[in-house]
């Protein structure tokens, strides 16, 4: 792949990216904000809630990837259930030391949105 379809790729990464961390972002908030649940639960039920439209984005826009939406689908699905586990926990633990969870969603979630990335690149929407 040349230097610039890395960029590229990249750079839609970011947008798909940056919008299905927006998604969990905002139900995250809003689950916060609306039941009893705390953080861990909160983030880890926003991050499953945001699969499908980031799936799409990430399939189609982000690494254009040909081949069995099903089986990439499978794939996508498993990482955000490892994904969330480590979103919810580490939301938990940032919780338990006292940070507010609007900072508590935002570190978890970058953590996921690196991991994603690394796994989806290599593994998931891999080029040959």
């Amino acid at each position: 792949m040349r230097i610039s379809d890395q960029v590229a790729l990249r750079l839609r990464f970011l947008l798909s990216g940056g919008t299905g961390f927006c998604l969990y972002y905002a139900f995250s908030l809003v689950l916060h904000a609306t039941t009893t649940l705390g953080d861990g639960p909160c983030a880890t039920l926003a991050t499953l809630a945001a699969i499908p439209p980031t799936f799409a984005l990430q399939k189609f826009f982000a690494f254009r990837a040909k081949g069995d939406a099903a089986s990439q689908g499978v794939k996508y699905v498993a990482l955000q259930i490892v994904s969330s586990v480590l979103i919810g926990s580490m939301s938990t633990l940032f919780q338990r030391v006292g940070l507010p969870s609007w900072i508590s969603f935002l570190f978890a979630g970058v953590s996921g949105v690196a991991l994603s990335y690394a796994v989806q690149s290599s593994l998931i929407f891999r080029r040959r």
